[in-house]
């Protein structure tokens, strides 16, 4: 994220971040499908990521494997799966952001569906699914849905220390 920051992102850079990314709707979206009620199939963004990875001729198949092979979450509960999903569709606002500025260091063409989302729907989208949870409020565990939200930050920051490790090495 830093270099998207100072403005030297490359290409190369891009493919890594995509690929923690991938790495992370791989193992939350997998397991979050088996909740019916949270519409897994209109918030997946896994494929985004498949599509921009394969149009800039990436094997999809080694993205599951480069990063945090080690670490796995379990989204077991229906309280979990809200707090991972609070994380993830909230994350589609900063992409928004994030598109400006990779669209400006690495030019139109490169693939940014999976940032991009919704484009102008975005805001509307994101306030749906705060006004949902709101509704699920008093069914859902207060406590393991916040617990399972830090958990996701936390196996973010893994990924992307492990992507810095591999890159240094």
């Amino acid at each position: 994220m830093q270099k998207i920051e100072k403005e030297k992102l490359t290409k190369e850079d891009y493919i890594i971040l995509l690929e923690l990314f991938f790495k992370l709707h791989h193992c939350l979206e997998t397991q979050m499908i088996e909740f019916e009620e949270l519409n897994m199939a209109m918030r997946e963004r896994k494929s985004h990521l498949v599509k921009d990875l394969s149009k800039l001729n990436y094997d999809v198949h080694k993205a599951h494997k480069n990063f945090g092979a080690d670490l796995e979450i379990k989204i077991d509960t229906l309280s979990k799966a809200y707090g991972a999903l609070y994380v993830l569709e909230g994350s589609r606002m900063g992409g928004l952001f994030l598109s400006q500025l990779i669209r400006a260091q690495l030019g139109e063409e490169i693939p940014l569906s999976y940032f991009e989302g919704f484009k102008e729907q975005t805001l509307t989208y994101v306030s749906n699914f705060k006004a949902i949870l709101n509704e699920k409020s008093s069914i859902l565990n207060e406590q393991e849905c916040v617990q399972s939200a830090k958990d996701i930050f936390i196996f973010v920051d893994y990924l992307f220390g492990d992507a810095k490790r591999i890159i240094s090495s």
